[in-house]
C-alpha cells in the first residue's frame, strides 16, 4: 500500500520532478550494476591470470620430474649395458663366487653417481640371487625387500617411462619410488631385473616443494592414482569425492576443474605418465573492496557525466518543447496554471483531437470510393480535366498509376445470364495475372462502369518494349480462350494505346466500339473498315511467334486438343474485319511462323505422305482461284498436320534416357568436362545408343544440343547481367572465351558483344 501511494504521488507530480527522480533512480541502478560487473570482471581477470600461472607451474613441475626420471632411466640403461652386469645375468655364478664382487662394485659405483639414488638391486632370475650396491649378495627369500620383487614379477604396471626404445617401470613400495628395468627383454623373457631405489626427499625438493604454499598444494600420483610421496605430502587434504571426480577425468590432456572454491589443475607428464594435481584456494585471489572501487571509480564518473548530459538533452529536446506545447494547446491563459502534469494534459488534449480526426477520416474514407469511381468515369468519358487536377487527384487517391506514360484499355463485358460469382471470379483471375507484372511491366486500375461492363486502365512501364506488351495482351486473351464455359456469355477486348491519361477516353471509346461488335454480331460484315481493327496488336510475324510459343506450351504439358483449338481459332481471327491483302499477308506470316517453329524442333521433312504437303514450296498452287476462304481452308489443314508433327516429335523426346539427360544438362551445363560418355554412364546405357536417341529425337547430336542450351543461358546473362564476356563463358561451361564467341556467333549470327549492344 505504501509503495502504491508513493507511486501515485510521483505520478501526480509535474513532469520536471518526475524527470529528475527517474534519472536519479536510473543512475543509481546503473552504478550498482556497474560495480557488480566490474567486480565480476576483476575476479575473472585475476582468476584467468592465476590459472595461466598455475597451469604453467604444473607443466614445468611435470617437465622437471620427467627430466629427473629420464636421467635415472639413462643410468639404468648404462648399467644394463655394463659387461659385468650382462655376464652376471647371462652366466650366473654361485653366491660366494669371487666374480660377484665385480658386480657389487659396479652397482655401488653407479649408486654413488647421484645422491638421489639410495640403492640399486640386481635380481638374477635364474638363481634368484640379489646383488645390491651396498656390497650385499643374498637370495630372494632372505632379501629384506622381497615383496617389492614379487610384486613386480606378478603385476603389470602402467606407470612407465619409455625412451630410446627402453621401458622403465615406476613402482611404489613402502613409501619409496623405484625405477625397475627388466633386461635384456621384458617380463617373462627377462634374465635379470634392476631396481633403483630413489630418495623421495631429493625428488620432491627438486620438483614439487616450490608449489607447497599456504594456498596451494601439489600432489603426485602414478597412473593408477597411487600417491608418489605419501610421507612428504598430506594426500588426505584432498576430499574423497573430489578425488573421485579427478580420477574419472579424461587424463589424455591437461584439464582444469573448479570444485567447492578450489581450482584443480591436472597435468599428466608426457614421458613418465605421472599425474600431477595442483589444488589452489580461490579465496586468496578474490579482489578486495578497495580493488573493486579503484576499478569502478572511472566508470562511476563516466555514468555521472553521461547522466548530466542526458538530463540536459532531455530538458532541451523534450521538456521545454512539451512545456511550450502545453501553453499552445491550453484553451485559456489560466488553464495551464492548474495542470498537475504536463504530459497527462497533452495526452488528454491530443486524445480528444485524435477522436475528432478519426471521425473526419471515416467521413472521407466513405467518400473516397465514390470520388475515385467518378474521377475515372470522367477520364473515360472525356471530360476536360487540367493536368494539375489529374495529378492532384491521383496523389490524393493513392492511385498506382501516374498522369504520364503509355496507357491502354482492357474492357470486359458479360451477359446478364452469366452468374455474378463467376463474373467476379474472372475479374479476380485477371487482376491476379496483372499483379504478376505489377513491378516489372505495368500498373492498373479496375473500374466498374456498370453491372455488365468492367474496365482495366493500364499504365505500362516506360522501359517495356512492344514484344512484352503484346505478350501480356495475348496471355489475357488466352485466359479468356481457355474459359470454355463462358463462350457466348462474356467478351474481352484490348484497346489501342495512348501516351496521355487525358486521352484515355479515345482508347476507351474505340474499345467499346470493338467490344460491341463482338457482343452484337453485325449482319453486314463489309461495313467494317480499317479503323475498326485493333491497332494495338498487328497480325505480323512477331504476333504469331508469340502465339505459337503458347501453342507449343500446351503441347509440352500434353494438352494437344487445346493447342489445336487455339491454332484453328487464329485462322478464324485472321479473316475477321480485314481486306484480302491483309488476310493473305497475315496467313503468310502465320505460315512462316509455324514453319520456323517446326524448324526449331528440327522438323524439316517427314516420311508420312499425309503431312508431306506442309514442306512444299508453293502451298497455294491449285487449279482453283485463290480466295481468302481457300487460304483459310489450306491453313486449317496445315495447322492440323503441323500440330500432329510437333506432338509426335515431343512424344519421341519423352524417352526415359532423354528426360534424365535433359535434366542433367540443365543442372550441370556449367561443367566444361560434361560429355556424352558421362551421361551414358549415368543413365546406364551405351554412348552409341544415347547418340542415336539424340539424332532421332532432336535432329542434332549431343554436342549441338549442349551448345544450344549453353548459348541460351549465355543470352540470358547478356540480357540481364553486367558480367564480362569471359565470365559468362566460364559460367556457361565453355573452356575458353574464343570457343564461346565462335559458337555464339554460329548460333545467333553475331558475337556476344554485338548481341549485348543490340539489346
Amino acid at each position: 500500500m505504501n509503495q502504491e501511494t508513493a507511486f501515485n504521488k510521483l505520478k501526480n507530480k509535474k513532469l520536471l520532478p518526475q524527470l529528475f527522480t527517474v534519472l536519479l533512480g536510473f543512475s543509481i541502478i546503473l552504478m550498482v550494476v556497474t560495480c557488480l560487473v566490474v567486480n565480476h570482471q576483476t575476479t575473472n581477470s585475476i582468476m584467468q591470470k592465476n590459472n595461466l600461472t598455475y597451469s604453467n607451474m604444473v607443466k614445468v613441475s611435470s617437465q622437471t620430474l620427467d627430466t629427473l626420471l629420464s636421467g635415472y632411466h639413462d643410468s639404468l640403461t648404462h648399467i644394463t649395458y655394463d659387461s659385468e652386469i650382462i655376464n652376471a645375468v647371462v652366466n650366473p655364478k654361485t653366491q660366494d663366487h669371487a666374480a660377484n664382487y665385480q658386480v657389487l662394485s659396479v652397482l655401488n659405483s653407479y649408486c654413488q653417481e647421484n645422491e638421489a639414488i639410495e640403492a640399486i638391486y640386481l635380481h638374477i632370475r635364474k638363481t634368484d640371487q640379489i646383488h645390491t650396491s651396498t656390497y650385499t649378495a643374498t637370495t630372494l627369500d632372505q632379501f629384506s625387500e622381497m615383496n617389492l620383487i614379487k610384486n613386480h614379477i606378478g603385476n603389470y604396471h602402467t606407470t612407465s617411462l619409455l625412451k630410446s626404445g627402453r621401458t622403465t617401470s615406476i613402482e611404489l613400495y613402502d613409501g619409496r619410488i623405484y625405477l625397475v628395468r627388466d633386461f635384456p627383454l621384458n617380463k617373462d623373457k627377462s634374465l635379470g631385473t634392476l631396481y633403483m631405489k630413489l630418495n623421495s626427499n631429493t625428488i620432491f625438493d627438486s620438483t614439487l616443494s616450490a608449489s607447497q604454499t599456504a594456498y596451494s598444494n601439489l600432489l603426485a600420483y602414478d597412473n593408477d592414482w597411487n600417491p608418489l610421496f605419501p610421507i612428504l605430502i598430506d594426500y588426505q587434504s584432498l576430499p574423497d569425492h573430489v578425488f573421485n571426480l579427478l580420477s574419472e577425468t579424461d587424463m589424455d590432456h591437461a584439464n582444469t576443474r573448479q570444485i567447492e572454491g578450489y581450482h584443480y589443475f591436472l597435468y599428466p607428464s608426457e614421458q613418465s605418465h605421472v599425474n600431477l594435481v595442483l589444488a589452489v584456494d580461490d579465496a586468496y585471489f578474490s579482489p578486495g573492496f578497495g580493488d573493486t572501487m579503484r576499478n569502478t571509480f572511472p566508470f562511476l564518473i563516466l555514468i555521472l557525466v553521461l547522466s548530466i548530459i542526458l538530463t540536459y538533452c532531455i530538458l532541451q529536446l523534450s521538456y521545454f518543447p512539451i512545456l511550450k506545447l502545453t501553453k499552445m494547446v491550453s484553451t485559456d491563459s489560466t488553464e495551464h496554471d492548474f495542470v498537475t502534469n504536463e504530459w497527462n494534459f497533452l495526452m488528454n488534449r491530443f486524445f480528444s483531437m485524435s477522436q475528432k480526426r478519426e471521425e473526419l477520416d471515416q467521413i472521407l474514407g466513405s467518400m473516397i470510393p465514390q470520388i475515385s469511381k467518378e474521377f475515372y468515369f470522367e477520364l473515360l468519358n472525356g471530360k476536360p480535366l487540367e493536368p494539375e487536377y489529374i495529378e492532384t487527384m491521383l496523389t490524393n487517391l493513392e492511385s498506382p498509376i501516374k498522369p504520364y506514360g503509355t496507357f491502354g484499355i482492357i474492357a470486359l463485358t458479360a451477359n446478364d445470364t452469366l452468374d455474378v460469382s463467376r463474373r467476379n471470379q474472372i475479374l479476380e483471375h485477371l487482376s491476379r495475372l496483372l499483379n504478376d507484372y505489377k513491378d516489372t511491366l505495368c500498373n492498373y486500375i479496375l473500374q466498374a462502369v456498370d453491372k455488365s461492363l468492367y474496365v482495366f486502365i493500364l499504365q505500362y512501364n516506360p522501359y517495356a518494349n512492344k514484344y512484352q506488351i503484346t505478350n501480356l495482351e495475348i496471355k489475357l486473351e488466352q485466359f479468356f480462350y481457355e474459359l470454355t464455359d463462358i463462350q457466348g456469355q462474356a467478351w474481352l477486348e484490348v484497346g489501342p494505346k495512348c501516351n496521355s491519361l487525358q486521352h484515355i477516353s479515345v482508347s476507351y471509346m474505340e474499345t467499346l466500339k470493338r467490344l460491341t461488335q463482338k457482343k452484337y454480331t453485325v449482319k453486314n460484315k463489309q461495313e467494317y473498315s480499317l479503323d475498326d481493327f485493333d491497332d494495338s496488336v498487328t497480325l505480323n510475324y512477331s504476333y504469331f511467334q508469340v502465339q505459337l510459343s503458347a501453342i507449343v506450351g500446351y503441347l509440352m504439358v500434353g494438352n494437344d486438343e487445346l493447342a489445336l483449338q487455339k491454332s484453328l481459332h487464329l485462322c478464324s481471327l485472321i479473316c475477321q474485319g480485314q481486306t484480302n491483302d491483309e488476310i493473305y499477308s497475315a496467313f503468310a506470316s502465320y505460315h512462316q511462323a509455324f514453319l520456323n517453329a517446326l524448324t526449331t524442333y528440327h522438323i524439316t521433312e517427314t516420311n508420312q505422305k499425309e503431312y508431306a504437303f506442309i514442306f512444299e514450296a508453293y502451298p497455294y498452287q491449285t487449279d482453283e482461284e485463290i480466295t481468302p476462304e481457300s487460304v483459310k481452308k489450306y491453313m486449317e489443314r496445315f495447322c492440323i498436320a503441323a500440330i500432329q508433327l510437333l506432338l509426335n516429335k515431343y512424344q519421341k523426346q519423352q524417352h526415359k534416357y532423354l528426360i534424365k539427360v535433359k535434366r542433367l544438362i540443365e543442372e550441370h551445363y556449367i561443367d566444361p568436362d560434361l560429355s556424352l560418355n558421362l551421361l551414358a554412364e549415368e543413365c546406364g546405357t551405351t554412348t552409341s545408343y544415347l547418340s542415336k536417341l539424340f539424332k532421332e529425337s532432336f535432329g542434332i547430336n549431343f554436342v549441338e544440343y549442349l551448345n544450344h542450351h549453353r548459348i541460351d543461358q549465355a543470352a540470358i546473362l547478356l540480357d540481364s547481367g553486367t558480367d564480362t564476356i569471359g565470365e559468362i563463358a566460364i559460367a556457361t561451361g565453355f573452356n575458353s572465351q574464343q570457343n564461346f564467341i565462335r559458337v555464339f556467333k554460329k548460333q545467333k549470327g553475331k558475337t556476344p558483344g554485338q548481341y549485348r549492344s543490340a539489346k
